[in-house]
Order: structure tokens, then C-alpha cells, then sequence
């Protein structure tokens, strides 16, 4: 049918092929009905199409002329068939694919929406609360401190009352058997003197108040710059810890020996007990650690 409409308007299969871009190779094949079983149906389908609408013919009838003879075969059929299945398939991954990058679009959108809409976090405690809480938890140590030191000054309080008040009686009987004895009878008061100098003996025996102690160990703290620092005493417990304004003034008492941790030892100026400690032997710039007394 190609070959006939193409003399009936004397072409040449190579005027043809050059019109067509195709190889004249190709257009012979189709003339003579040989298809490559290698070349897709779809592209034979496109080169008869062009074909006949390059020669001015209806297309529909050598199209159909052409599916005709590929079923009748088997082996060109075939290929055929499995060609417009992979064509389906392809189809189908291509949706699959495009399916897929919008469900990711979307999801992706969702969660910026999400962490868009989520509300600020709550701002962390300022280092200056920090400082004025453990200022607040290191005065409570302190009045602690000072309240478990009360009953031992109330026992000394109580003998001091004790003795005072075994003196009023011995003083009494004194006064009064001075009174009622003659005077060679004198020296009968000697014995009862005596007992009120051992009293009074005792009373001033009574060992010194705990709150003495504990001043002899206590540290006073000078800060000439902002300073952090942190003070544990003998039994591990924290007695100051974090970060110091200038000019504040700290005194702190435990048991000694007292271990130091000092960020910025040339800010501070520090004593023990009353005797001065020397910060200039520790380095501008580097963290001071030491105990106090020192073990030297």
C-alpha cells in the first residue's frame, strides 16, 4: 500500500527517506513488510503514520493492515504484547513514583507547620537566681549552724545558774552562823568559805562555748571583683558555692580544714580566724584550688 501510493507520485524510497529523516534501509523494510523484531511496535506505528501522511493517504487502514499481520505472528506478536506490559508497568511505577514525592511533600510541610506552631521554650534560670539561691541555701547553713550551737550555750548558761545558785545557800549559812557564833567561834567559817571557792572553782572550770571554737575557724571572705567560687569544710559539706558580686562580704564557720576552689583567686581577699591568707601566690587568669589551714 506504501509502495504504491509512493510510484503513483514517482518518489524514490531515498526521496522519501530524506523527507522523513529515516534511513532508506527503513523505508525499504516496510514496503517489503520486514519488521524488526527489535524495534518497539509503537515506533513502527509512528514510521507508517508518517509515512502515509507524507504521501497524502489515509493511515488508519495501513495501521490496521500492520496490527493484522503482527498477530498472525507469533513471535512479532508477542514482543508486542510484552512491550505494551512494560509500557503499562512503566506507567504505573511513573504514578507510583509521583504518588510517593507528593506524600513526602506533604509530610514534610506538615512537620514545618507543626514546629512552626509549637511555642517558645521556657528561658533557663538567669545565673544570677542561681547565685541568689545558694546565697539563700548558705545563710539557712549558717543559722543552722548557729541554732545546733544554742543548747550547748544554754548548758553553759545553766551551770553558770547551777553554781550560782549552790553559792546563795553556803553564803547564807555563812552570814548567818557569823551572826549567831561568838567571835572565837570565827574560824568555823573557814570550811564553808572554802566550799565556795571550789564552787566557784568549778564554775569557772566549765570548758568555753562551742561559739569560741567555731570562730577560731571561721573565714571571712572579701570579693574586690566578680568572683565565682565554691567552700566545703571537713565533713564534705558545701558551705558557699557560685558566683560572688564585688564588694560583697561572706564569713563562713564549719569543720576545718576548708577546701578552696577559687575562679579568680586575685579578686579575693580572705582570712582564717583573723590571720590574713596570702591570694597573690596563685596566677591571674587560673583556678585557684587549696585547703586552709594548709597541710605545710
Amino acid at each position: 500500500m506504501l509502495r504504491n501510493a509512493r510510484e503513483q507520485r514517482q518518489l524514490s524510497q531515498g526521496e522519501v527517506a530524506a523527507r522523513l529523516n529515516l534511513r532508506v534501509s527503513l523505508i525499504r523494510d516496510l514496503e517489503l513488510d520486514r519488521f524488526d523484531q527489535k524495534t518497539a511496535s509503537t515506533f513502527t506505528r509512528g514510521y507508517i503514520k508518517s509515512y502515509a501522511k507524507l504521501l497524502g493517504i489515509a493511515d488508519e487502514p495501513i495501521v490496521a493492515a500492520y496490527e493484522a499481520m503482527a498477530e498472525r505472528t507469533p513471535e512479532y506478536g508477542h514482543q508486542m504484547h510484552s512491550f505494551s506490559r512494560r509500557t503499562s508497568r512503566e506507567a504505573s511505577e511513573n504514578r507510583l513514583r509521583y504518588a510517593s514525592w507528593l506524600a513526602f511533600i506533604v509530610l514534610a510541610v506538615g512537620m514545618f507547620a507543626w514546629w512552626w506552631q509549637q511555642p517558645a521554650e521556657t528561658p533557663k534560670t538567669s545565673n544570677l537566681a542561681d547565685t541568689m539561691r545558694l546565697l539563700d541555701s548558705s545563710t539557712e547553713s549558717l543559722a543552722t549552724a548557729v541554732s545546733a550551737a544554742a543548747p550547748v550555750s544554754g548548758a553553759v548558761v545553766s551551770s553558770e545558774a547551777l553554781v550560782s545558785a549552790a553559792a546563795a545557800p553556803l553564803s547564807a549559812a555563812v552570814s548567818a552562823g557569823q551572826a549567831m557564833a561568838p567571835a572565837t567561834s570565827a574560824p568555823s567559817a573557814t570550811p564553808l568559805s572554802a566550799d565556795t571557792s571550789a564552787v566557784v572553782a568549778a564554775a569557772e572550770a566549765v570548758p568555753a562555748t562551742p561559739s569560741d571554737a567555731s570562730v577560731a575557724g571561721e573565714l571571712a571572705l572579701s570579693f574586690k571583683a566578680d568572683c565565682w567560687l565554691r567552700v566545703t569544710d571537713a565533713t564534705g559539706k558545701v558551705l558557699l558555692e557560685g558566683l560572688k558580686k564585688a564588694g560583697a562580704q561572706q564569713s563562713l564557720s564549719g569543720v576545718p580544714p576548708y577546701r578552696l576552689v577559687v575562679g579568680a583567686p586575685q579578686a579575693l581577699s580572705l582570712s582564717l580566724a583573723g590571720e590574713p591568707v596570702d591570694m597573690t601566690r596563685f596566677k591571674a587568669g587560673q583556678v585557684a584550688r587549696f585547703t586552709l589551714p594548709s597541710k605545710s
